[in-house]
């Protein structure tokens, strides 16, 4: 199973991020794909579009597509992202960077504070409800870019 700590291990090791880094990108990856391996390219923001990129390119990430047929006769295509577990799992293996990523974790979490994160839970409820005229059906990430 894929977590949020093997895809940051992946990713500081492919990608050069630092662990506060590897986390954040970890967490927003994650956030799409929650307890799946794959997701249809359509729930992607376009902000996030970039990371998911560069993580088809550090070959932590697979994407590819179906056609099917409509009733019409036409056929559409549907593109679809999918998590390399092989590769995440055997990054993660490395116990040097499992302590990294534990210790920033806790340095993350040391400098939680439970009044901006329960103003941030507001504003992404407000702006939820202002876009789709309702909560976020999925989940969403609580923590500040």
């Amino acid at each position: 199973m894929i977590t949020v700590k093997k895809l940051a291990a992946a990713l500081q090791k492919r990608l050069g991020r630092t662990p506060e880094e590897a986390l954040e990108d970890a967490r927003t990856v994650m956030n799409y794909f929650g307890f799946h391996d794959t997701i249809i390219d359509n729930a992607i923001e376009p902000a996030d579009r970039k990371l998911f990129y560069a993580l088809q390119e550090a070959g932590l990430l697979r994407s590819y597509w179906e056609t099917v047929p409509l009733l019409d006769g036409r056929h559409w295509r549907i593109f679809y992202w999918q998590l390399d577990e092989k590769t995440l799992e055997r990054l993660a293996e490395d116990e040097g960077l499992r302590r990294r990523m534990a210790a920033a974790a806790r340095a993350r979490g040391g400098r939680f504070d439970g009044s901006a994160f329960y103003r941030r839970i507001g504003l992404m409820y407000r702006e939820a409800v202002a876009r789709e005229g309702r909560a976020a059906a999925g989940p969403v990430d609580m923590f500040e870019r």
